[in-house]
């Protein structure tokens, strides 16, 4: 039995970049964050040099988190995409 695969940026880089347009966000920066990759979701986070890999957070505090891509199965409709931005998304991101 495979393993589930993950959700990758590059196979949903084209929804991603639609969303970015409808919603006036800077693909191009959003492409240049920190991306975590899992099996349900994409996090566009924050880079930073002082960034703990062991702890996730700068100086203690957790990275701003700026987007989130989630697969959600729908028995009736198959895979649906959502995103949520978050309160650092319009200093980082908006164009």
């Amino acid at each position: 039995m495979s393993k589930p695969r993950f959700m990758e940026f590059d196979d949903h880089k084209t929804l991603i970049k639609d969303y970015c347009g409808r919603h006036s966000l800077d693909f191009a920066k959003l492409s240049n964050m920190f991306i975590s990759e899992s099996q349900k979701n994409i996090a566009f986070v924050l880079p930073d040099p002082d960034f703990d890999p062991k702890t996730a957070t700068i100086d203690g505090r957790p990275m701003p988190l700026l987007l989130w891509v989630e697969k959600i199965s729908d028995k009736n409709f198959g895979d649906i995409i959502k995103f949520r931005e978050f309160e650092h998304t319009d200093e980082y991101l908006r164009a």
